[in-house]
């Protein structure tokens, strides 16, 4: 059996006293020896999370720059299935408990979701001064810096020759439906 990474050292030597407590306890029916034994579990539970919240920390901090592993370590916190999910959805004093029915519903709320919000329109030529104004304020004498125009086909390239295994951005849209929607964004 494989051990956990945060599993190590005294945590070893207080789950065999708690088992050996364990043992005595429902041998001699004492509520001394059960006394023994609860505060030897709840001493190995109080130990697992500190040992578990000591070693995810320290990991985390160390991999802020590696996001790969970083997702592992997530992946490794988080659940593996969500047991919590609703069985029904209230729209409009309406139940729905058919998964098709919530899937369904949740698409179409997301899918139209734009049409609850104002977004303003996009001048038709845009103010760059205030961009240039702040560039041009860090950026030493004799350097040049322009930004060149964006086609639709460089976009295109990007889109279709994207990572689809790494994390979404913080618009949490993955890679993977970027790539695969790339011909109707261009």
């Amino acid at each position: 059996m494989v051990k956990p990474d945060w599993f190590i050292g005294e945590r070893n030597t207080a789950i065999k006293l708690c088992n050996r407590l364990h043992f005595e306890a429902s041998h001699s029916k004492s509520t001394a020896a059960w006394d023994s034994y609860r505060s030897a579990r709840n001493n190995v539970i109080h130990l697992i999370k500190r040992a578990k919240k000591n070693y995810y920390n320290k990991a985390i901090k160390e991999n802020l720059d590696k996001p790969k592993n970083l997702w592992k370590i997530i992946r490794n916190i988080s659940p593996t299935k969500c047991v919590n999910l609703p069985n029904h959805v209230v729209i409009n004093d309406k139940q729905y408990s058919n998964a098709s029915d919530i899937a369904n519903l949740f698409n179409e709320h997301f899918s139209n979701i734009t049409n609850s919000v104002q977004i303003d329109p996009v001048p038709e030529c845009l103010d760059w001064c205030p961009l240039t104004n702040f560039i041009n304020s860090r950026i030493p004498l004799g350097i040049s810096f322009s930004i060149p125009p964006i086609s639709n086909d460089f976009v295109l390239d990007k889109l279709s020759h994207l990572a689809t295994g790494k994390a979404a951005g913080l618009d949490d849209v993955s890679g993977f439906f970027l790539k695969a929607a790339s011909q109707e964004i261009h």
